[in-house]
């Protein structure tokens, strides 16, 4: 899903575009910090990316808990 966010005509037959893609798929992994979860969830949702995200040990409790709340 290809968005121009900016089209501007800089001289004649001469086209500047700013576009934005998706890159695809995210990979984060991230330790001890359960605001991140939501975050990069909310940023890759917004972007239309796909989002793969493992979380540490300590925050096992605070992720599931997010997990089933949103789903």
């Amino acid at each position: 899903m290809v968005r121009t966010l900016y089209a501007m005509e800089l001289d004649h037959g001469l086209e500047l575009y700013r576009v934005s893609s998706p890159l695809g798929v995210v990979g984060v992994v991230f330790e001890s910090r359960p605001d991140v979860l939501p975050q990069i969830a909310c940023l890759c949702l917004k972007s239309g990316n796909a989002v793969l995200m493992k979380g540490g040990s300590e925050t096992k409790h605070s992720n599931f808990a997010l997990y089933e709340y949103n789903c």
